[in-house]
């Protein structure tokens, strides 16, 4: 009887489904296009980290083992303790300093800032010295410096 009519069969859901299925793509266009522009780049694996890199009267030095600005920090602070004289290197675009103010982070022309708070430093430097103990039993040789510590 609809059929003689004009009326169509047409299930209810078809267009709620259409719907459903067009507003999903057009949200995830939207989530991956608002990640590229956010975040500057597509999704991927992370970039190597930086060099650590310690300042010495024959240029830099990089070290090994080290995976952030925190770490290069505490890389200095060692050699600091072991050679007793102040320490300067870098650490992707910073400027890193180990010396008696504390162990601070610098950008190319702004003022030092705290990287490590003293009281983190007394236990970053409790490990260090017992690395350094573990280091002298088994004879390894340190990272020679120079005679002022930074160029």
């Amino acid at each position: 009887m609809d059929a003689a009519l004009g009326y169509r069969a047409r299930r209810p859901d078809a267009a709620r489904a259409k719907f459903l299925g067009v507003a999903l793509a057009v949200a995830s266009t939207f989530l991956v296009a608002g990640g590229v522009v956010r975040f500057g780049r597509t999704f991927g694996p992370p970039p190597p980290p930086a060099a650590c890199l310690v300042a010495t009267p024959d240029g830099y030095r990089a070290l090994d083992y080290v995976d952030n600005l925190e770490t290069c920090g505490a890389r200095l602070e060692a050699l600091y303790l072991e050679h007793r004289r102040p320490v300067a290197g870098a650490y992707g675009g910073q400027r890193v300093f180990a010396d008696m103010e504390g162990i601070d982070a610098a950008s190319p022309h702004g003022p030092r800032q705290s990287l490590i708070p003293a009281p983190v430093r007394e236990r970053v430097d409790a490990g260090i010295r017992r690395l350094m103990r573990a280091q002298q039993q088994k004879g390894v040789v340190p990272l020679d410096i120079g005679p002022t510590g930074s160029s």
